[in-house]
Parts: C-alpha cells; sequence; structure tokens
C-alpha cells in the first residue's frame, strides 16, 4: 500500500451517551495492558483500531512507545466530552514515517515472541523506511544475528552506529558478533569504542577482557577485567576472569586470592571453581586442583575446558590413563577448540605410551584378513572394546 503525503490516520468512535462512569475502568484496563505487554494489548484493543485510507489495523504497543499515553488522549470515556467523533494521529506525516513505524512495531513484537522469521520481513521494511532510526537498525540487526546471517548484521548494526555515533549499544553488539565471526581483535577494537561513551561501565570493561582471553592477551584480560571489579565489587564474574588470566601469566598466588573472591560471591559457579583448580595446578597442589575440576563438572558437565585443565593435572600427577580419558571428553566437548590440533598431539604421544593402538588403522590394514575370534591382547584397547565386543562372530 502506497500512502501520500498527507494522509490521515484515524481513530473512529463515537458516544451518544454519558459514559464517564466507566473512566476508572478503562484506566484499570490501561494500567492492565502496560503492565503484561505484549498480551495486555487485547485489554485494551477496542481502542486501538486505526484506519488508513478506510482500511482497519490493530496496532500492537511495541518495547519503547507507549501507545495507550496516544490512545488516552482520545479517550471516548473521557468525562471532559462524552462523544468523540474523531481523532487524527499521523495527521500530515510523510508516507515513509506511518508505514515505518507500523514495520517497526509490528517486526519488534514478533521479535520479542520469538517469531524471528516473520519479524524479519517487517524490521527489514521498517530499517529501509527508517535508514536514519538508530534503534530500528540496531533490532533488524539484532534479528538477523539470531537468524544466523551475521555479513548482514553486522552491517546494520553499523547503520545503528552511523544513525546515533553515541550509541553505546550498536557498538557493543558490533564488537561482540566480530568476536562471534572469530574476528575478536576486531571486536575488542569496535568494543573500545563503546568504551569512550561509556568508560566506567563494568559489563563493558569485563566483556573486554573476555575477548582479550580468548585472543591470548592476558595482560589486556587482566587490566580490563580489574575496571571491571572495580566498577562493580559484586562482580564475582569479573574477578574470576582476572584470576584465569593471572594464572596464565604465572601469578598463581595472586589468581587464587581472585578467584576465591569470586567464590565467596558465588559460592558454586563451575567457572570459578575451574579457575581455583587452574591456579591450584600452578601452584603444584594437584589433588585439591582435581578436586575443584570434579566440583565443577558436577556443577556443569558442558564446560569443556575443564576437562581439558583436568587433563593437564593428571598428567603431572602422572595418571596418564587418567589424563588420556580427560583430554578427549575436551575434544568431544569443543569440537572447534583452537587448540584442538595441540591436543590431538598430546593424545596421540599418551596412546603411545600406554601402549594403545588405534584400532580403525588396524582395520584398514588387515581388512582382508577374515576374522574368527578376538585375540586376547587387543581386548585391552580401550578405544575398541565397544566396537569389538559388539562385532559377531562368523559361524564355524
Amino acid at each position: 500500500m502506497i500512502l501520500g503525503y498527507n494522509t490521515k490516520v484515524e481513530i473512529h468512535y463515537k458516544a451518544n451517551h454519558d459514559v464517564s462512569a466507566l473512566t476508572p475502568f478503562t484506566h484499570k484496563l490501561q494500567e492492565l495492558g502496560e503492565n503484561i505487554k505484549p498480551w495486555g494489548v487485547l485489554s485494551t484493543a477496542f481502542a486501538s483500531f486505526i484506519a488508513i485510507n478506510g482500511t482497519f489495523f490493530l496496532l500492537f504497543p511495541a518495547e519503547g512507545y507507549r501507545p495507550l499515553d496516544m490512545l488516552n488522549a482520545i479517550n471516548p470515556f473521557n468525562p471532559n466530552g462524552a462523544t468523540l467523533n474523531a481523532a487524527y494521529v499521523y495527521q500530515n506525516r510523510a508516507p515513509e514515517t506511518v508505514l515505518g513505524d507500523f514495520n517497526y512495531m509490528m517486526g519488534s513484537q514478533l521479535a520479542a515472541r520469538g517469531q524471528i522469521i516473520a519479524a524479519e520481513s517487517f524490521l527489514a521494511k521498517a530499517s529501509a523506511l527508517k535508514p536514519k532510526d538508530s534503534h530500528t537498525q540496531l533490532t533488524y540487526g539484532s534479528v538477523l544475528e539470531a537468524l544466523g546471517k551475521l555479513d548482514k548484521s553486522a552491517n546494520i548494526y553499523q547503520k545503528s552506529i552511523n544513525a546515533n555515533p553515541a550509541n553505546v549499544a550498536g557498538f557493543y553488539r558490533l564488537g561482540m558478533l566480530y568476536d562471534r565471526m572469530g574476528e575478536t581483535r576486531k571486536g575488542i577494537d569496535v568494543l573500545h569504542q563503546a568504551l569512550l561513551l561509556e568508560p566506567e561501565d563494568a559489563y563493558l570493561n569485563y566483556d573486554i577482557g573476555v575477548l582479550y582471553s580468548k585472543s591470548g592477551d592476558y595482560n589486556g584480560s587482566a587490566t580490563y577485567s580489574k575496571r571491571a571489579f572495580l566498577a562493580d565489587d559484586q562482580f564475582a564474574e569479573a574477578y574470576n576472569n582476572y584470576g584465569y588470566a593471572l594464572g596464565n601469566l604465572g601469578r598463581y598466588e595472586q589468581a587464587l586470592v581472585a578467584v576465591d573472591k569470586a567464590l565467596k560471591l558465588k559460592p558454586d559457579n563451575a567457572a570459578s571453581l575451574d579457575t581455583r583448580g587452574f591456579a591450584l595446578q600452578g601452584l603444584k597442589r594437584y589433588r585439591e586442583a582435581i578436586i575443584d575440576y570434579d566440583k565443577a563438572i558436577k556443577l556443569d558437565p558442558s564446560i569443556g575446558e575443564i576437562y581439558l585443565h583436568k587433563a593437564q593435572t593428571l598428567e603431572k600427577m602422572n595418571r596418564l590413563k587418567d589424563a588420556l580419558d580427560n583430554y578427549l571428553k575436551y575434544i568431544i566437548m569443543a569440537p572447534k577448540a583452537p587448540d584442538r590440533e595441540e591436543v590431538n598431539i598430546k593424545i596421540a604421544a599418551l596412546k603411545k605410551t600406554l601402549g594403545i593402538k588405534d584400532v580403525k588403522k588396524e582395520t584398514k590394514n588387515n581388512e582382508e584378513k577374515p576374522k574368527t575370534e578376538v585375540a586376547p591382547e587387543t581386548v585391552d584397547d580401550i578405544d575398541g572394546i565397544e566396537d569389538l565386543e559388539s562385532t559377531p562372530k562368523h559361524a564355524e
């Protein structure tokens, strides 16, 4: 639908009777609508119809908008005027503004309900119609990111920043997106631009510290993690990240002090227990480290790095079989880990030391030799027990 300039968007209602007694009731409905959005809009839908060139639409309140304020201004139950013929909203506004607002409201509400595929089409139109609206671009970029359209999302986040260079949220979203795309150093640079606008923001400093840690710059990680907990002394994760950075710098005693502060604030945190084990490992307190790793795994068995640190500690304790098992778990839990190749080399070396052969390679080398029974020495191969036991024997 193409709207001409000066198109009137109207809300129509006509009351021929004094209905002022209903005013308290409508106020309650408005309050309810504000408190339980988006479903609360149903309670005020009777007053939310708009007519555009004779076609009626139902407007839904979007995040950041207060359409009920507008409705209150034209409330037909207002005791100061019981009869209302028409009230004009958006009068004399450009069509792209009218449709831009409409598409934004529909798209943002669909996104809030988790219907991001449907939301994308509305927000794409809103983005085109409102290119200089930073918030519209930011919402559209978030939906694109959720859909996995990362390159396009990055471009839209940049449009949001261009529309409002003081937009901290735009810089933050773009910086974290670059990290997700594997461009962590680029993400750090963008987050630093946000930090110029909000230098004392604890969470922003913390996330910069996290990205420095991911990039292998532990001095940078320690610096910004410290800034984070200085800005918020209750920030347990910042103490933990600071401790992990110090541990990687070989400052294990200081690392232990930092992570103990994190655990005091959040005692049952798997990541902090892993960091504490890592610090204890550096201090050669191996048994204590294993206890912390086991607690961490019990709390959250999905964190692959815990298995890596546990494997390294077990190897130093000369518990090579247990170390191998945990290295293998790490590879399974973190298939895209940047140190995967290094860990695979470690696994191969441990297998060689333990005398463990690769069953798959044996099968390939001996594929022409029919097997009538399992040789006693091969049953101890930990990688092949399950496969060998499940293989049916040939009938004699």
